[in-house]
């Protein structure tokens, strides 16, 4: 991190904690600008667009909580890191800061090491989001796009030809055209439909009633479901004779519908990944108050790094695999399981092995809800 480069604004109503707080960070190489007051901060802040704010909170005319509102409800700097600094050191005071979006809370008098670290910790944090969020941009760019393109493609070229040449093909070749525009668009209409079905489930999580009432859905018979979801999967493939199940039959805490979009989800993926002939096993235990759900395939496998990287629009080895997609499957799993309070967990041995690991609740006989 080049600290040179890293700009801090420094807002607080006492000239001798500004003087203070400014030749500390300067001699660790940070740019300081500094405001008396909250008003001055914020504008400061739309200004310089600093790198972290750091900010006191009891201030004549606007307190430090009022200035990280007024920040954070602004799309040019809701992104900065915020830290308190502050002689108030009640918990009730810290959990305020906490729940308005701090992103620290220190105390006066403050321990000068203790304040580099904080500052050093949270913009190495910006630097990693800032990161995460220009991949993501960038595979947005290039996948979706792609992903949009190529059946599109292959509905008007298959239509441009029919539309051109219809009196001279015979009728045997219009019917494989009008097959092949069909499977475009049902391909291109999968593709719309999670990505609508994702951007529902965003509103979802953040929705309390939502996710209370969803907690009142069940399945009833997990060993059905699974098995049939995986089956008609793997008929797509033809690869039925692949799959092998081990399933306990415990009636689970999950929709029906939300249940069989994560097993379609996972199964696809196992078998677009992995050849066919080779295995695909699909196991459901219960562990007390939870079930796991096993899905195991012997393909080609990811790297740890991969597996961190995982998300909407994200795609590896492009060149070096047939295969394609939007990253959206394994979005959609880890927010239904989200939506339970589950988990998602991904083991994989590159060229040899993947594994992935669902809990989800078993269904609680005295919930009443």
């Amino acid at each position: 991190m080049d600290r040179i480069k890293k700009k801090i604004l420094l807002i607080d109503d006492v000239e001798e904690n500004i003087i203070v707080l400014r030749e500390r960070l300067e001699k660790e190489g940070y740019r300081t600008i500094t405001a008396n007051d909250g008003k001055t901060g914020i504008e400061l802040a739309l200004k310089e667009n600093p790198d972290l704010i750091l900010c006191d909170i009891m201030m004549p005319l606007l307190n430090g909580y009022e200035v990280m509102s007024i920040i954070h409800s602004n799309p040019r700097t809701n992104t900065i890191p915020f830290i308190f600094l502050t002689a108030k050191a009640e918990p009730k005071d810290f959990r305020e800061g906490m729940q308005l979006g701090a992103d620290d809370y220190i105390t006066k008098p403050f321990d000068s090491k203790q304040l580099i670290k904080a500052v050093e910790t949270r913009l190495a944090r910006k630097e990693t989001f800032e990161a995460k969020t220009e991949e993501l941009k960038q595979s947005i760019t290039y996948v979706l796009p792609q992903e949009l393109k190529t059946p599109l493609a292959a509905i008007m070229g298959f239509s441009h030809l029919l539309i051109e040449d219809y009196s001279q093909i015979e009728r045997k070749r219009i019917l494989e055209i009008a097959e092949d525009i069909q499977l475009s668009a049902k391909r291109l209409n999968k593709l719309i439909q999670k990505i609508l079905f994702s951007a529902k489930l965003d509103l979802i999580l953040k929705d309390p009633e939502k996710l209370r009432e969803l907690k009142t859905h069940k399945t009833e018979n997990p060993n059905k479901l699974i098995t049939e979801t995986a089956v008609r999967i793997a008929l797509g493939y033809d690869r039925v004779d692949d799959l092998e199940f081990e399933i306990d039959n415990t009636p689970l805490q999950i929709a029906e519908a939300y249940l069989k979009s994560i097993i379609s989800e996972l199964t696809d993926n196992a078998m677009k990944y992995s050849s066919k002939g080779t295995n695909v096993k699909i196991t459901g235990v219960q562990k007390e108050t939870e079930y796991c759900i096993y899905i195991v395939d012997n393909g080609k496998g990811i790297s740890d790094k991969q597996i961190g990287m995982l998300g909407e629009f994200m795609q590896f080895d492009k060149k070096d695999s047939e295969q394609s997609g939007s990253g959206l499957g394994l979005s959609i799993v880890k927010k239904l399981i989200l939506l339970y309070g589950g988990e998602l967990n991904i083991e994989s041995i590159p060229k040899k092995q993947t594994m992935v690991k669902l809990t989800i609740m078993v269904q609680d006989n005295g919930n009443k809800e």
